[in-house]
């Protein structure tokens, strides 16, 4: 009987070294390795990594598992690297690269254009539009205010913040200018 147990067993099971099963089952994890070789718990699976004998049956489970579960990962690593490559890269003759190129430069520049005029015409901003530039609560302005952080005056019994000195604040905070830009044409188109 023991010879027939060892002629049934496929010859990977003889070949494959323990330390690289151990490996492999690390990668996918015990308890799903076991689950998927069909063992009642993972303490077998564990126990034949460690360099226990395990019955034929039972190493032969182990290493067909783990060949579905890599043939898995395989296959579902390419599914995402299609569906990747399909969705996020198209190729662009240099030609139409370029044209695409010059029509960003040119939105950038009349972005730029944009918001120095809105900046013109809005040097002062009320305590709504200060705080949503900032992205903080009114009180917390009015503790920055009163702390000398930012630069204020009053307008009859209101605040009016000034808003270069809103900006210089993010700027000091390391915001990038793209969310400054952002920030204040939002708030300012409200």
């Amino acid at each position: 009987m023991a010879n027939a147990n060892q002629q049934s067993s496929p010859k990977n099971a003889l070949t494959v070294p323990r330390s690289s099963v151990k490996e492999r089952v690390k990668v996918f994890g015990y308890e799903r390795v076991s689950k998927e070789a069909g063992l009642r718990c993972y303490q077998t699976l564990l126990n034949y990594c460690n360099g226990n004998k395990a019955h034929t049956s039972t190493e032969n489970a182990i290493l067909s598992a783990l060949e579905r579960l890599e043939a898995d990962r395989i296959r579902q690593t390419n599914q995402i690297n299609n569906t990747y490559n399909q969705t996020a890269f198209q190729v662009v003759p240099l030609n139409d690269f370029n044209i695409l190129k010059e029509e960003v430069n040119l939105l950038k520049g009349q972005l730029e254009i944009l918001m120095k005029s809105q900046l013109a015409a809005h040097q002062w901003v009320n305590t709504k539009k200060a705080s949503a530039i900032l992205n903080c609560s009114q009180i917390t302005l009015h503790r920055k205010k009163d702390a000398g952080e930012l630069e204020f005056r009053m307008v009859g019994r209101r605040v009016a913040y000034n808003i270069n000195s809103l900006i210089k604040y993010l700027e000091s905070k390391h915001f990038k200018p793209e969310v400054i830009n952002e920030r204040v044409m939002t708030a300012l188109s409200n």
